[in-house]
Formats: structure tokens, C-alpha cells, sequence
């Protein structure tokens, strides 16, 4: 199951969100940032959390058979400029958070 039929199947809305560095380094895009993290979207989505150990791999699964209820998803990945993570996590009933920010803004 991926990420997006998740949301789908419990009838969720999804709103993606960014820090300000983010966005100030996909404004900039020096490096191809903004390729790095559409690719991290698109890893995220087919449930490839990046570099995870296998305990926080099992952890996602977990959260996401749940619907969200008690946790969250929480991807790594490497970029060209700094490793960014992905979060998701239930906003409202029907509403899942997407938050990408550089591990350092965590």
C-alpha cells in the first residue's frame, strides 16, 4: 500500500508544508535541490522512508496500518544540500500533515 492510497482509503485531505530553509533552498535551487526533494516525495509515497533502520521501517508500517491513530511517519533522506526529513502525522480526523524540513531544523 502506498502512502497516498493510505490517505485515499481513510478518506483523508492532505496538505504538504515546508520550513522556511527548505523553501529558501528550493528558491535557490543551486544544486538541483528541488529535484532531491520531489524525488524524496515520490520515495515517501511508495513507502521508502530513506535511511532508516529496520526498527523505525517497522515503526512506519505500524503507523500507517493504524491510520495515524498514535503516531507518526518519519522519513530521511539525503539531498544535495543537507538530509531533509519528511513527516506525517494525523492533523484532524480527515486531515494528514506532511512537513518537510532539514534534519538540523528539527
Amino acid at each position: 500500500m502506498t502512502f497516498q492510497k493510505m490517505i485515499k482509503e481513510y478518506d483523508y485531505k492532505g496538505k504538504v508544508v515546508y520550513t522556511a530553509g527548505v523553501q529558501q533552498a528550493m528558491e535557490e535551487d543551486k544544486f538541483g535541490f528541488g529535484k532531491d526533494v520531489l524525488g524524496a516525495v515520490m520515495r515517501f509515497n511508495n513507502l521508502d522512508f530513506g535511511d532508516l533502520c529496520e526498527e523505525d521501517n517497522l515503526a512506519n508500517m505500524l503507523a500507517i496500518k493504524s491510520g495515524l491513530e498514535d503516531d507518526r511517519v518519519v522519513a530521511k533522506y539525503n539531498t544535495c544540500e543537507d538530509p531533509i526529513y519528511i513527516i506525517a502525522e494525523k492533523y484532524s480526523e480527515n486531515e494528514v500533515i506532511v512537513t518537510i524540513l532539514f534534519t538540523h531544523e528539527y
